[in-house]
């Protein structure tokens, strides 16, 4: 059983493959309207099929932060919004590579809370240190599992 915790931006630089914020033109893809990549937020993985590398990063489009999925090469098109969310400066989001497994989500009912099972590469949001998430592929769609709260 594997657990997301909030991780320390350093942690997370030496765990995570980063490139440069710039990294939409790498993948072939534009960033929706408004978007602006948050700088050295990128990372690689396998977030929607096995085998077909895609690129996620952070972006701010005025107050609001989003996590945006650029197609790799082999997928083509253009940037999507995964997720959308607002962040202050006490608590700036950070993403990492989380890797396929089971992960059991944060409880907040005190009960038991069954693991799900995530099956590509996901992606880990945490916000500074007070809540972190993993938006993870499945049935076509992303979904969101929180991990801390």
């Amino acid at each position: 059983m594997r657990s997301l915790c909030s991780l320390s931006l350093a942690a997370l630089l030496l765990a995570a493959r980063i490139v440069h914020a710039g990294s939409g033109a790498e993948a072939g893809a534009t960033l929706p309207p408004g978007w602006t990549p948050v700088a050295a937020s990128a990372l690689h993985g396998n977030f929607r099929h096995a085998g077909h590398q895609d690129i996620t990063m952070l972006a701010r489009n005025g107050a609001a932060y989003g996590v945006l999925l650029l197609p790799g090469d082999a997928s083509g098109g253009n940037a999507s919004v995964v997720r959308t969310f607002g962040a202050g400066p006490a608590n700036p989001p950070q993403l990492s590579l989380v890797h396929p497994g089971s992960y059991r989500p944060a409880c907040h009912d005190g009960g038991y809370c069954a693991a799900v099972d995530i099956a590509t590469d996901a992606i880990g949001l945490c916000h500074g240190e007070a809540s972190c998430e993993i938006i993870y592929f499945k049935d076509n769609t992303f979904h969101n599992l929180t991990t801390t709260d």
